[in-house]
């Protein structure tokens, strides 16, 4: 009998199959979710133990919007027929990082803020509800886009508590009412450690400049206004960015949490740009 016709077949059965350490296993898996959502979701399908690996990833971000709906790429949280809550309701809401609700009920608003323990980046729209106040000062909220009115009853004269976010570091405050766009009443923001970003719509002039100089971390500030009407401001600073009001504002909010460009992103490289070009004609 030759050689040959000793040699085994590679995939004997025989031959165990090659086993990966599951700390390297769980890392290939991680690195290709991080990627893509809809990776993630396929890769979930494959095992028990792959799906636990993929949650953070498939629940990373929600968004829920009238009627309990949601956009097709994020999950959704409620059956859409009967309204009832999802199984996966109370893991998507502890895995959630970021989170937006936008016309909502006040009970709905409640059961999902409940929830997220570790949401960092909060959009909270068109949702009235007063009672939300006591639940969102619990959280460790970084980055918050509200509605001015949702932190303070309509009864009291507004007063920005800088208490409520002591991580707060990216604000974005819509404000209807031109009342609300006062120094006095939002002197706070000074108070806040890690504040460095700041975005109101019809800023005045001087919330602008107290902002600027009172709030010692702010790199930007972003103005929105509609159309050409916009305040003359008394200083010259790069850090001041003006802009019109957004049309698609939660389709922008979804680019950012999805790791993509948003008016935040497109701010901070207006205002490198400024400095970085600054810095060139200084040195020249």
């Amino acid at each position: 009998m030759s050689d040959i016709d000793n040699l085994q077949p590679l995939h004997s059965s025989n031959v165990p199959d090659p086993v990966l350490p599951v700390e390297l296993e769980r890392e290939i898996f991680e690195f290709a979710a991080a990627n893509s959502l809809s990776c993630a979701a396929t890769l979930s399908l494959v095992a028990q133990r792959v799906r636990e690996w993929m949650e953070p990833f498939l629940y990373d971000v929600l968004v829920l919007k009238r009627r309990l709906t949601n956009p097709p790429k994020y999950p959704p949280l409620y059956e859409p027929i009967t309204k009832e809550k999802l199984p996966r309701f109370k893991r998507a809401t502890l895995h959630a990082r970021h989170v937006l609700l936008q016309n909502v009920p006040q009970t709905v608003a409640e059961d999902v803020l409940r929830g997220c323990l570790h949401v960092v980046n909060l959009a909270l729209w068109d949702t009235k509800p007063h009672s939300l106040f006591s639940i969102i000062k619990s959280l460790p909220i970084q980055r918050l886009s509200i509605e001015v009115d949702i932190l303070s009853p309509l009864s009291d004269p507004f007063k920005f508590d800088h208490t409520t976010f002591p991580c707060l570091t990216h604000l974005d405050a819509i404000v209807h009412w031109e009342e609300n766009c006062e120094w006095d009443e939002w002197e706070n923001l000074a108070l806040l450690p890690n504040l460095t970003h700041v975005a109101f719509e019809y800023p005045t002039p001087g919330l602008i400049e107290n902002i600027l100089t009172k709030c010692k971390k702010i790199r930007v500030f972003v103005a929105f206004y509609r159309g050409n009407s916009r305040p003359t401001l008394m200083i010259e600073d790069d850090r001041i960015v003006e802009t019109r009001t957004m049309i698609d504002y939660d389709e922008d909010w979804q680019h950012g949490a999805d790791g993509g460009e948003y008016f935040w992103s497109i701010a901070d490289d207006t205002v490198a740009t400024r400095q970085r070009e600054r810095g060139t004609k200084g040195n020249a």
